[in-house]
């Protein structure tokens, strides 16, 4: 009889800390799941102030442009037109005037085309691809006076896609005004101007000296003055890149803006926008 009530004994506290075990693990789900519901919740909720960040300044931008000359920005906001990222209100920004960018058409000289293969070709050197200048050369023997206008362009003339891409972020089909030497991307010096002056476009640009003084002595170095294809002119086609990050989440948009005028008068219209 006594071995009966122990071994019922026995079963009975199993039984106990089985059911203590289950609702152990059952609390532990229960709150492992609501800890990660909270940090969806938190999750969406910095996404959603990311992209408001974003909107936010992408308003600043905007409305500085309508209101400050170029040198204004440059010397007095520290901004700069070739690329190069800088902050506002400790977001990261970058603004690339199409001035000083690749429009390729059929009037590019020959050795600018040269130029644009060695460019691709050093994207692609990791690669052990190389382009050939023979398809890209044929598009400017064709007759009708089209421009290169998306990167599939490019890839059927042998490039391949990785330096493709690369070309591609360095190309305005936007009518260039005037080209302008002193908004041309770090990655396109290579492109327009000799190594030597490569370099001291790069040092100049560290200086800190004021637009005005930047603009002399790019005159200097380039031997580039205003005629009918260059001018130190900045837009009026911008493309901007704008990165916020609120704890773990991010969100990146570029945007390609325009100064147009309009019957009431200037506007910054954005002519395209998408996360990059």
């Amino acid at each position: 009889m006594k071995y009966i009530l122990k071994k019922q004994q026995g079963v009975a506290l199993f039984q106990v800390l089985l059911i203590v075990t289950i609702l152990m693990f059952l609390a532990i789900f229960v709150t492992n799941k609501a800890k990660m519901q909270v940090k969806s919740a938190q999750s969406i909720t910095d996404k959603q102030k990311a992209m408001l960040t974003v909107r936010t300044v992408l308003s600043k931008i905007k409305f500085n442009l309508l209101s400050s000359p170029a040198d204004v920005l440059y010397d007095q906001q520290k901004w700069n037109f070739y690329g190069e990222e800088f902050l506002i209100d400790d977001v990261t920004v970058s603004i690339q005037d199409h001035n000083g960018l690749l429009f390729i058409n059929k009037r590019t000289p020959v050795d600018l085309v040269d130029n644009i293969i060695s460019l691709a070709n050093s994207v692609d050197k990791k690669n052990n691809n190389s382009v050939s200048s023979k398809s890209f050369i044929h598009w400017f023997d064709e007759p009708t006076n089209t421009r290169i206008q998306n990167l599939e362009q490019f890839i059927s003339m042998g490039f391949s896609w990785l330096s493709a891409k690369e070309l591609w972020s360095y190309i305005t089909v936007n009518p260039r005004v005037l080209f302008n030497p002193m908004n041309v991307p770090k990655t396109l010096l290579p492109v327009f101007f000799p190594n030597n002056q490569v370099g001291r476009i790069l040092a100049l640009r560290a200086t800190g000296k004021n637009y005005v003084e930047i603009q002399h002595e790019m005159q200097t170095i380039t031997k580039l003055t205003a005629d009918e294809s260059v001018g130190y002119v900045t837009g009026p086609y911008y493309r901007v890149k704008i990165s916020a990050k609120i704890n773990k989440s991010y969100w990146n948009m570029l945007y390609e803006l325009s100064i147009v005028q309009q019957h009431n008068g200037l506007h910054v219209i954005t002519l395209s926008q998408r996360p990059f």
